[in-house]
């Protein structure tokens, strides 16, 4: 198979960014701390964005990229309950799973709970195993960030919550995905 890069409206400001960041990199006073930056935070992001837009053009990508998005949150999500009631983590302690910071953990299950509950509530597969598993992957990824004890992330999924009920208020499904969701926060605060 052939690659073409694609281009985008994008590429022309982002590589200005990037020569107005390598400027400021090297002119910086400590450059080894902005080089660990450069490469790390700015790179990444980049390696990402280009990643996305040349290999998301395919329907069979973007199922694969979900299906291992979901399948990391779930492995993340369990291990995450498991560390904080049988590995000592303490009731008062914040889980951080496989992340490393429970602030990483708490933004990656914030991002991925939409999709995941939007999945399980609008039916969006047709196969009952499949329907269980985002069912489990739901509730998984909310008992699991629930004990995060992140404020910050609460107040992110409170607006998602709302946004869901807005997109699915003509769909009767909003009362389910509500009482689920206060049900869990009821529980787990």
């Amino acid at each position: 198979r052939r690659f073409n890069f694609l281009r985008t409206p994008l590429n022309l400001p982002i590589f200005l960014f990037f020569l107005m960041v390598l400027f400021s990199t090297i002119t910086s006073l400590n450059f080894s701390y902005s080089m660990r930056e450069l490469r790390g935070e700015l790179g990444t992001y980049l390696l990402i964005f280009f990643l996305a837009v040349n290999d998301l053009r395919f329907k069979n990508s973007v199922r694969w990229i979900a299906v291992i998005l979901f399948i990391a949150s779930f492995i993340i999500s369990i291990y995450g309950v498991f560390e904080y009631f049988f590995k000592g983590v303490g009731k008062r302690d914040r889980v951080s799973s496989l992340t490393a910071d429970v602030n990483y953990l708490s933004a990656t299950l914030v991002m991925v709970f939409p999709y995941a509950s939007s999945f399980w509530f609008l039916n969006v597969f047709s196969r009952r195993w499949v329907k269980v598993a985002l069912c489990l992957l739901t509730i998984s990824i909310l008992v699991c960030f629930i004990i995060t004890f992140s404020r910050g992330a609460y107040v992110a999924l409170l607006e998602e919550v709302i946004v869901l009920i807005f997109i699915y208020r003509k769909k009767e499904i909003w009362r389910k995905f509500l009482i689920l969701f206060l049900n869990l926060c009821l529980k787990g605060g």
